[in-house]
């Protein structure tokens, strides 16, 4: 799993982190000053990569990687 970690870009690795610890895409959005459409393209982008198939996964990755 490290592999697939180190293939995010820093941006990805950020919005995994915020959507790890509950913010919703309209807040990451805020927070990044970035469109709701950009995180929801990251969000794509880091589930194609990390090939997750549901929010569990994501959460529990970012617990073993200690993002939460």
């Amino acid at each position: 799993n490290f592999n697939k970690y180190a293939l995010l870009t820093k941006r990805e690795k950020e919005i995994l982190s915020l959507v790890a610890c509950g913010n919703s895409n309209p807040d990451i959005a805020e927070k990044l000053f970035i469109s709701r459409a950009t995180v929801e393209q990251h969000r794509k982008n880091i589930n194609r990569k990390m090939e997750f198939s549901n929010y569990t996964q994501l959460i529990k990755f970012a617990e073993v990687f200690d993002l939460i």
